[in-house]
């Protein structure tokens, strides 16, 4: 456990150094920011049409085009799969990935083609050049409706429409037939673009040593590099810079084809670097993948005295075309919500329609998930006509990976600070009035844990005194790279100023790691990083003995000085000691192996809303947001993190994807149609660290960049409905459905 530290959980200013003042004057060097020399560049042409068969693709005249080099479709390329062969043999019944390139498009904006030209001008006019004759078929973009039917109209080899998940504990019939009180809801939580700042961007140039160098903004070296040489049988490096955030979707099973465009490309093409930038369209449903829409029906049964004795649920997820993740299912589990019985029962089906393929957004539907769960507690509150706090504190059910007692501690500490036992006036009553502008509080709470996996680093110190850590983990604006440093110096002794962890990461230069995705920084690679600082800190200590004449379990150190306790007013610094050595450095090796989750970030998160009832406009006021982060390693990040969380949201509260029904097109997959919130939406945001210490790794840190998106839509959608009097169930709320909810249009 920690105790006394130098900078574990501590403020410390400006805790990214100059990396963290380079990015803010723009000066951080980004995939995108590398120009490789004399470069073709590569356009894709994409499908208009949500689903059609190609019966013929024409490229002569593209290919006559001066500048034009080479063109590529599933003519002449090999059958890639997109994801996972596993899920193919696994799951042979229900579930299908798409090739790179079909010979059936599911989805507007599917990959029909790919030309290389000396010029990203000349390829675009090429694109207009290649002539596809379609067959138009059936389209299904209603999930709801094709989960009624026997077999995928996508997929009609199939024998089911997609995969199924049930999950099941404890006595539910039971529940039901003892019930004072029975009450069922449907929340219908919507799809949602991920919108990195950064666009994909792909480069490809041949080394020397006759290896595929890929410059990828990826959230893995070593997943780019394993899917390339397992399809492709080429031996690929992957080195990635900082990350202009992922959100999950820069994954070995987002949206990752123009990485197999590029090598296929680059294979036929091995004189010249190639680079493949997308469009902002392109990351989003119009040429990559999204979150999916998930539609939950929930039935609880009620005792008079407010007690769940049951829960039934019915989850349908909005898959897309192609089954990229078959655990997107997850959710029906009850990992990324509060059990809040133990008598369950759900069940859960993923049915394709033609869209953009499913993928994962800052967790598995997890914010989805938590979001309908939350949404019809509040529901059956009302029901009751309890406080939502008190029936959410009457109901808690602590799973077993839950710090105890995290949940009382995070609604009774959010709850204090919000103000809630004054604000909240009743149901039906709004927190206050002024004329139109009516005002409403709410609350959600939400757990999410870090995954599991393996990663491994090394921690170099070398004869000046300085750290260095190599690693592969990203850093997408997290600030998993400053936790390592924190971590090592923290481990070492070091002074962190002298601790450095450089970009880019690079799968031939450092240790292999699973992929930064899952809220496993913390709960993986800073313990990696922690193990291998362990190993150079008894290298050192063990040459530091010798040097000032003490005995190796009398050696200690802090901030850059080591000691010994016997003698602690004699300090040297690391250089002193390291410029003894005869090769002037000394490297620890670390490896961690997590097989199980990490203790659950349990979370609270209470909210005011103003609407004015005759317009319908929304405006979030003030959040206040608790996590039981376990030990918050870099605090100044946890609390960005937070921060960030809470309008992230805020965003999937109030935005969403528009798709006509009739053809697939997505009406607003840009930042013109789909809104974010601006700085001057942004409501006054309050974070609160509570640090209940897990068991798991070194510092007894929780995962933190997933759980701060589960609650924060409900809450919203909460407070509305406490402000208006009437509730809306589907997702995201929008002026046009607080007027329709209250009558108005």
């Amino acid at each position: 456990m920690v105790s006394d530290s130098n900078y574990i959980s501590q403020n410390i200013p400006n805790v990214g150094g100059l990396s963290q003042r380079d990015i803010v004057l723009g000066k951080t060097k980004y995939t995108a920011d590398i120009y490789l020399p004399d470069a073709l560049h590569v356009k894709i042409l994409r499908s208009p049409y949500a689903h059609a068969k190609i019966i013929s693709i024409d490229t002569s005249e593209a290919e006559s085009l001066p500048g034009v080099v080479d063109i590529i479709t599933k003519d002449n390329t090999p059958e890639v799969l997109h994801c996972d062969e596993l899920y193919q043999t696994i799951y042979q019944d229900y579930c299908r990935d798409g090739f790179v390139f079909n010979d059936t498009v599911r989805w507007v904006g599917e990959d029909v083609a790919a030309v290389l030209a000396e010029s990203s001008e000349i390829a675009e006019e090429a694109i207009e050049k290649i002539k596809v004759t379609y067959e138009e078929l059936p389209i299904v973009t209603d999930a709801v409706e094709a989960s009624k039917a026997n077999k995928s109209i996508l997929h009609q080899e199939l024998n089911d429409i997609g995969p199924r998940k049930s999950a099941h504990q404890g006595d539910p019939d039971n529940g039901f037939n003892n019930a004072d009180l029975e009450f069922s809801c449907t929340i219908d939580c919507p799809n949602e673009q991920h919108f990195h700042p950064e666009n994909y961007i792909f480069m490809f140039k041949w080394g020397e040593d006759g290896c595929l160098n890929m410059y990828i903004s990826s959230q893995s070296t070593y997943w780019p590099s394993y899917k390339v040489w397992h399809r492709l049988g080429v031996t690929a490096r992957t080195i990635c810079h900082r990350i202009g955030c992922g959100f999950g979707n820069k994954c070995a099973r987002g949206g990752m084809k123009g990485m197999y465009i590029g090598a296929m490309l680059a294979m036929r093409n091995m004189n010249r670097p190639i680079r493949l930038e997308y469009s902002l369209r392109e990351c989003g449903a119009g040429g990559s993948s999204k979150q999916s829409r998930y539609i939950t029906d929930i039935e609880y049964a009620l005792n008079n005295d407010g007690q769940i004795l049951a829960e039934r649920n019915s989850l349908i997820q909005d898959q897309g075309a192609y089954q990229l993740y078959p655990d997107m299912l997850m959710p029906i589990n009850g990992n990324y919500t509060i059990a809040y019985t133990p008598n369950y029962h759900g069940d859960a089906v993923s049915v394709y329609t033609n869209d953009a393929p499913g993928t994962m957004m800052r967790g598995i539907g997890g914010h989805h998930s938590c979001n309908a769960r939350e949404t019809s507690m509040d529901m059956a509150a009302e029901e009751l006509g309890m406080n939502p706090v008190d029936f959410r504190l009457k109901n808690k059910e602590q799973l077993p990976y839950t710090n105890e007692n995290s949940f009382e501690q995070v609604i009774n500490t959010g709850a204090s600070e919000f103000g809630w036992g004054s604000r909240w006036k009743g149901w039906n009553q709004p927190s206050s009035v002024n004329g139109s502008k009516v005002r409403g509080v709410g609350v959600a709470l939400g757990q999410q844990s870090g995954a599991f996996g393996t990663a491994a680093a090394a921690v170099t110190i070398s004869f000046n005194g300085t750290v260095n850590i190599l690693a592969n983990s990203m850093d997408m604006g997290q600030g998993v790279w400053d936790a390592e440093r924190i971590a090592v110096a923290e481990t070492l002794g070091a002074d962190l100023n002298k601790v450095f962890r450089h970009a880019p990461s690079d799968s031939f230069a450092a240790p292999t790691s699973s992929e930064t995705t899952a809220s496993r920084g913390a709960c993986l690679n800073v313990n990696a990083v922690t193990e291998a600082a362990i190993d150079a800190r008894n290298k050192l200590y063990a040459f530091a003995a010798q040097q000032i004449g003490a005995k190796v379990e009398k050696i200690t150190s802090a901030k850059g000085y080591i000691y010994s306790l016997d003698d602690p007013s004699k300090k040297y610094s690391f250089e002193e000691i390291m410029l003894k050595k005869s090769y002037f450095s000394i490297t620890g090796e670390g490896i961690w192996d997590q097989k199980a989750p990490p203790k659950v970030n349990a979370n609270a998160l209470f909210v005011e809303v103003e609407v004015d009832v005759d317009t319908g406009d929304l405006k979030v006021i003030e959040a206040v947001t608790v996590h039981d982060v376990g030990k918050a390693i870099s605090r100044d990040n946890v609390e960005k993190q937070m921060e960030a969380g809470v309008i992230f949201g805020q965003a999937y509260g109030t935005a969403e994807i528009l798709k006509d029904k009739n053809t697939g097109v997505h009406l607003n997959d840009d930042y013109l149609g789909y809104r974010i919130p601006l700085s001057l939406e942004i409501p006054k945001i309050k974070t609160i660290i509570l640090e209940n210490f897990s068991e798991t790794g070194h510092w007894g840190a929780n995962g933190i960049g997933e759980p701060v998106c589960c609650s924060m839509a409900a809450a919203l959608g909460n407070a509305v409905r406490n402000a208006i009097g009437a509730r809306i169930t589907e997702y995201p709320i929008t002026p046009e459905k607080i007027l329709k909810a209250l009558g108005k249009a």
